[in-house]
């Protein structure tokens, strides 16, 4: 089985005096980015609790907020912005090409009375909160394009609703399409909708991978194990494959990278072309990354020909565009 290399791009930086890591991404134009928040809010950020039945939902809000810090790094710079009242939870970060800040929870219950969790969080560059934004319940993955919009991909809860979306049309659920694109406002203004071949539309019940380039978008989602591209005119061209449960994806030319199917290990991967409307010539390959345990968990970004994921501390990457041709 041949090997994907994974080289290391840079070291995470050291959490400031009190605080700690909370969430880490890759900016559109290729920056690590990270968000640390005071570590004594970390417990609130993170909270769970139970419903009557015993089931574990994730509490959606940080009681009065907790102060944080945005580092940023692009080659051998590191820029640090300090940020306040962060009060969303299991939060996931992106940079604006015009430099504002996202921050946003993946979960936002809606309250049953007309009112919601505005759970993205927008700043100026300098770190002023200038806005709250309402990017829906159930977030998978997000990320902002070159043009200033937001991606967001939706897990089944999003789809289907929970935490008091669903049920009545004023609650219907933000992500009930699977993926949504937002503008730097908040303002939806195109929703996942694509139709096959056969003329038979195609619906997301979980949107497993998102990539999100300059001009176009690449998604892979369940039921239906497709490959999606939206290009800049909002126009879907869906990729069939045979592939079941991939959770990260690297595309460069007709060249896709994906990570493992389900029960395949962390460092099993998938390259393959698309030809056809297919994904042909598939082979497995090991995703080679220095000190990675088959059994560790980690989130692979998908940004452009780039796949990358933070690990022990450190930023490795894999770009498609250095593979021989």
């Amino acid at each position: 089985m041949s090997e994907i290399q994974f080289l290391h791009i840079a070291d995470i930086p050291e959490p400031p005096d009190g605080y700690t890591l909370a969430a880490s991404s890759v900016s559109n134009a290729g920056t690590g980015l990270f968000l640390f928040v005071d570590e004594q809010k970390m417990s609130q950020i993170i909270a769970r609790y139970e419903d009557a039945g015993g089931a574990s939902f994730p509490e959606t809000k940080v009681s009065d907020g907790a102060a944080a810090q945005f580092v940023e790094v692009a080659e051998n710079t590191v820029m640090r912005t300090a940020l306040s009242g962060i009060d969303v939870t299991f939060p996931m970060i992106d940079r604006f090409p015009d430099g504002r800040i996202l921050v946003a929870g993946s979960r936002a219950a809606h309250h049953g009375d007309g009112t919601y969790d505005l759970n993205g969080m927008v700043f100026a560059p300098d770190g002023r909160h200038s806005r709250r934004i309402l990017l829906g319940d159930g977030i998978a993955k997000l990320a902002c394009d070159g043009h200033g919009r937001i991606w967001v991909s939706y897990f089944d809860e999003g789809v289907y609703g929970n935490l008091g979306w669903g049920g009545t049309d004023e609650a219907a659920p933000i992500g009930a399409s699977g993926l949504v694109s937002f503008d730097g406002d908040g303002r939806v203004f195109w929703e996942f909708a694509a139709v096959g071949a056969d003329g038979v539309p195609r619906y997301i019940d979980d949107c497993y991978a998102i990539n999100v380039g300059t001009e176009r978008v690449w998604i892979y989602y369940y039921s239906d194990f497709d490959l999606c591209e939206i290009d800049g005119a909002f126009h879907c061209r869906l990729v069939g494959t045979e592939l079941e449960g991939c959770h990260g994806l690297a595309i460069h030319g007709t060249g896709v990278l994906l990570t493992g199917q389900y029960g395949d290990d962390l460092d099993v991967g998938y390259l393959g072309t698309i030809s056809d409307g297919r994904l042909t010539d598939i082979r497995r390959v090991r995703l080679a990354i220095p000190g990675l345990e088959p059994e560790e968990h980690v989130q692979f970004i998908g940004r452009g020909s780039t796949l990358n994921l933070f690990h022990r501390g450190k930023w490795f990457q894999h770009d498609m565009a250095l593979l021989p041709a």
